[in-house]
């Protein structure tokens, strides 16, 4: 469903291409500075990813900050601009897969509590808060406030599956 993957197995797959990476890129002899820069610059990057997947905060991070997964989907849905039936389409196809995104996050923060690792009180009740307040006003639900192409012959269609999705 087109929503990141927060499973441990999908961690660990990401780590494990990373790590590759790095492995390829130490194999590497940058000939000029430009590339020895280029190449530098790529493992930082892979090694700051590794550290921040090894860091679980999927476990820990239940906040209504917009890096938490509940944040994040609350903040960033109502800025995309759906400019193609395909992009709509799409859009579809992640509202369809919020369910088991959510179930993933709240399973990762279940496990993390399990492994003694806990998320912030009052950021745990933030997002209670911020839940609570998306589902008290359906009138003004983010997930509405991405439009079909206007010059599109299925957005009535769009519109009312949507609606159903949503519902």
């Amino acid at each position: 469903g087109r929503m990141p993957d927060l499973s441990e197995a999908a961690q660990a797959a990401f780590v494990a291409r990373l790590t590759d990476l790095v492995r390829r890129l130490d194999e590497l002899a940058p000939s000029d500075p430009a590339e020895r820069l280029e190449v530098a610059i790529v493992r930082a990057f892979a090694e700051g990813a590794i550290g921040r997947a090894g860091a679980r905060m999927v476990e820990v991070g239940v906040s209504d900050y917009f890096s938490s997964p509940t944040g994040s989907l609350l903040s960033f849905v109502p800025q995309l601009v759906l400019r193609s039936p395909e992009q709509a389409e799409g859009y579809l196809d992640r509202l369809r897969a919020v369910p088991a995104f959510l179930d993933t996050a709240a399973t990762r923060a279940v496990t993390g509590t399990s492994r003694g690792r806990t998320s912030v009180a009052h950021l745990v009740q933030r997002t209670i808060d911020q839940i609570d307040r998306y589902l008290g006003d359906p009138e003004h639900d983010p997930f509405l406030v991405p439009e079909p192409p206007s010059d599109w012959a299925d957005a009535a269609t769009f519109t009312a599956e949507r609606l159903r999705v949503l519902a």
